[in-house]
């Protein structure tokens, strides 16, 4: 696998790793046997090298490094609608959006991503997002999202998917704001000695704000199009809930996405 995938498509040894087999035996008949379902340390450029080799279909400069047969397979259900698991608590409905290894929203689950999305899931909702339709390819890494109040965790992984397709298909839109318009002091004839004219301190438009937190258009909602106005603004020393600080410290970060994502769909 390293010398095969890894390598080639530049990931490094003191990127990603791999431990011993915790459940399974270290061989199979002389053949190294190694678990898939858990035991890789990462970081998210590896895991964005990962979706990136399966948004060109399998191919890195110009080099076929696993057979675009396959990547076509792992983004559709494979399961042919048989129920592998009971549909229940935790399972997501997996027979519907399971293929090789990656999660899909081939059925439009997700209303607002697009149908070829398709993703890695793994521990504490370790992501990688591929959306060949939108050339996008995103990669988390951190602790689990809050849980959905269904408690499905397919709903709590759409609170991320779903802005990341929205900040391409749906684009901020901005109001200009309208330069004033200065009116020429007329000077006044000799012998009368000018006067001043006082310059005018234009008065700073209130930022609106609404009571509920993350809501940055006032809608009273937390949606998708809150997350825009707060990514337009991200790293700005700007304040007001409009402008996305939600937090009121006079500058967009990551600690004003917390407060969206906590509030998101109330």
């Amino acid at each position: 696998m390293r010398d095969r995938v890894f390598t080639p498509i530049g990931i490094p040894t003191t990127e990603l790793s791999w431990r011993s087999n915790n459940y399974r035996s270290d061989l199979i008949q002389g053949i190294k046997n190694r678990e898939f379902g858990s035991g890789i340390s990462t970081t998210v450029n590896s895991l964005a090298r990962l979706g990136y080799l399966y948004l060109r279909q399998g191919k890195w400069n110009n080099t076929q490094i696993i057979p675009s047969t396959f990547v076509d397979a792992a983004r559709v259900n494979q399961a042919g609608g048989v129920p592998i698991y009971a549909n229940r608590a935790g399972y997501t409905n997996a027979s519907k959006h399971y293929g090789f290894l990656w999660w899909n929203n081939a059925d439009k689950a997700m209303p607002n991503v697009p149908a070829d999305a398709y993703w890695s899931w793994g521990l504490y909702e370790s992501l990688t997002i591929v959306i060949p339709s939108l050339d996008i390819v995103a990669s988390r890494l951190g602790q689990s999202f809050p849980a959905a109040p269904d408690n499905d965790p397919f709903n709590s992984i759409e609170k991320f998917i779903e802005p990341i397709a929205l900040s391409v298909t749906s684009g901020p839109t901005l109001t200009p704001t309208k330069t004033p318009t200065k009116t020429p002091t007329k000077t006044p004839t000799p012998p009368i000695s000018p006067t001043k004219t006082p310059t005018k301190t234009p008065t700073k438009t209130p930022t609106p704000s609404t009571s509920k937190p993350g809501d940055a258009n006032g809608d009273g909602q937390v949606n998708g199009a809150d997350y825009l106005i707060w990514l337009s603004r991200y790293g700005q020393n700007v304040s007001g809930t409009a402008n996305g600080d939600f937090n009121g410290d006079g500058t967009v970060n990551g600690a004003d996405y917390l407060i969206w994502l906590s509030n998101y769909g109330k």
